[in-house]
């Protein structure tokens, strides 16, 4: 999840960004998105800034514009859509 003004269109844009992922390192979404082959984006973890929390904290966080992306769980994410934030590349390739 991004701010409606925010240029990250796709995983790429994520490097060197202030990411916001809900549980911690070993959460499947995260490990997942680390190991997305079709991204150029596997040294994530160390070109970007991490920051592991709650998901609903996390989601406040996000709100109030804290981070450049928030990784969270799909129910928190349907909540952060309806307060003007936007999930991006979705179903999109590379």
């Amino acid at each position: 999840m991004v701010p409606a003004n925010s240029t990250i269109r796709k995983r790429g844009r994520l490097l060197g960004k202030k990411i916001a992922i809900a549980g911690g390192p070993l959460d499947k979404s995260w490990l997942l998105l680390q190991g997305w082959r079709a991204a150029p984006i596997s040294n994530l973890r160390r070109q970007a800034s991490i920051v592991y929390g709650a998901p609903p904290l996390l989601s406040e966080k996000a709100v109030q514009g804290e981070h450049d992306a928030t990784l969270t769980f799909l129910e928190l994410g349907a909540d952060l859509e309806g307060k003007g934030l936007q999930a991006r590349d979705r179903d999109r390739r590379g």
